[in-house]
């Protein structure tokens, strides 16, 4: 919640220096997106950027007070993490106006840094609005640019570490998959000119968002809620971040989240969704019950979780709102790309459908009563695979768990559309004895024919 706070006092040559690198903005917009940069960028419990916080609060010392108030909107929650996180051995609590002083003394060490760096600000702001989602923007960008683990030359879109997700849910890659499929997709880019990058089944855009930037890319995926939160993330991330951080994680917020979205889905079968509020809102009680719930049921509040949980994630989802800025995002039945797909000369597709044996969960999720055919699948990658790359993810093997799917069963499957049709195929046996395999249409180093059963393949491949 976004509420009125008590103006500050910040001397007049301070400002001053911050109007000349932001131009236009107001004093009002300035400290709030300072506020918001450091719960970005700075505050992340147990890390730090080059620069210690006692030396932040040193620099915050030097600014002076001045008689005129500035106000400012803030979310209360916001600045008593932050009081937490400035605040000295010495210190018994931080005020608020030390704590704004802080913030705007990690703006000012960033400008400080730009300059020595020989990056000029302020940057071109011809046309754009004054306001505190450009303003977040224009540090952010800032911030990447100084960032060394950004090479020159590039666009500053900068993909996820390994270590990294947006959001555990089902279905997530573990980091050891999630390496095989990055490792398969640089191989290809190393070979072929691809122009447009396209995951039918995108879940939460993990595998993209690890991905280096191609010249076009189209994330799909037939769950309303995924697209939503994805759509909302890219468009208007300061509002969705806000939102979340002011949010308190207890089983109290757990379950009023939970009861929004479902408020929100049942609006939606009686009339449209009305204006960005309320899809915002939606992404919003999605990612939180998503987020704090046990082991990525979205009904269990988990106990294990606090606001750190939360909170670790913001920059996180400031970087894939980056990531994502220039991704087409639809909500199709996957056969509704074939034409574009088509029509594209060199395409990668990336196919992570519904492990066999799970396909109502996929259903569940997408909300249809169509079942998911792995069939329908196959006639639609054949009928692409001359213009296109297709790397298709599947489990060969099931866990114990799962007991209305056999390893046979899923294996015949797999033998019976794709084997002797013109596929490579590669493993990877990650926990449980469980087998992770590739399917591509093209040759990649490491892969191997897929011309006998993968019953044999594995005996022969797998150690």
């Amino acid at each position: 919640m976004t509420t009125k706070s008590p103006a500050v006092r910040i001397a007049p040559d301070t400002m001053e220096q911050l109007y000349k690198a932001f131009p236009g903005f107001s004093p009002s917009i300035i400290i709030q997106s300072a506020i918001l940069y450091v719960l970005l960028f700075c505050y992340k419990p147990n890390t730090r950027r080059s620069i210690p916080k006692e030396k932040i609060r040193a620099n915050a010392e030097k600014i002076k007070s001045s008689k005129k108030n500035i106000s400012y909107r803030t979310c209360e929650k916001i600045l008593e993490m932050l009081k937490e996180f400035y605040k000295g051995k010495e210190d018994k609590s931080l005020s608020t106006t030390k704590t704004i002083k802080c913030c705007l003394a990690e703006v000012l060490y960033l400008l400080e840094k730009a300059k020595n760096s020989g990056i000029s600000f302020p940057i071109s702001q011809k046309g754009c609005n004054k306001n505190e989602e450009h303003l977040v923007t224009l540090l952010t960008e800032l911030n990447i640019k100084l960032d060394k683990e950004v090479e020159k030359n590039t666009s500053h879109i900068r993909k996820l570490s390994q270590d990294e997700n947006i959001l555990y849910r089902h279905g997530i890659k573990s980091k050891d998959t999630l390496k095989f499929v990055l490792n398969t997709i640089e191989e290809i880019e190393k070979n072929y000119t691809i122009e447009l990058y396209c995951e039918l089944f995108m879940g939460t855009g993990n595998v993209l968002c690890h991905n280096s930037a191609f010249p076009k890319e189209i994330l799909n995926d037939k769950s309303e809620e995924l697209v939503n939160l994805l759509t909302v993330l890219r468009d208007h991330p300061i509002k969705f971040i806000k939102a979340l951080a002011s949010l308190t994680v207890d089983e109290k917020t757990f379950d009023e989240q939970e009861n929004r979205l479902q408020e929100i889905n049942e609006k939606k079968g009686k009339r449209k969704i009305r204006g960005k509020g309320e899809l915002i809102d939606k992404a919003v009680a999605y990612y939180y019950t998503q987020l704090i719930c046990y082991y990525g049921d979205r009904e269990t509040y988990s106990i294990n979780k606090n606001d750190n949980t939360l909170y670790n994630r913001l920059p996180i989802l400031k970087q894939v709102s980056e990531r994502l800025k220039n991704t087409e995002i639809t909500n199709k039945d996957y056969l509704n790309l074939s034409k574009e797909l088509a029509e594209t000369k060199c395409a990668l597709v990336y196919v992570d459908p519904p492990y066999m044996g799970t396909e109502d969960c996929f259903e569940k999720e997408a909300q249809t009563d169509k079942p998911f055919s792995h069939e329908d699948l196959c006639k639609f990658i054949f009928s692409l695979k001359e213009n296109c790359i297709f790397v298709i993810s599947y489990r060969a093997t099931v866990t114990k768990k799962n007991k209305k799917t056999t390893n046979k069963e899923v294996q015949d499957m797999l033998d019976k559309l794709y084997m002797n049709k013109g596929f490579f195929i590669q493993f990877l046996e990650i926990d449980n004895g469980q087998i992770e395999i590739l399917l591509t249409n093209v040759w990649i180093k490491g892969s191997v024919p897929y011309d006998c059963n993968i019953a044999d393949l594995i005996k022969k491949h797998v150690k």
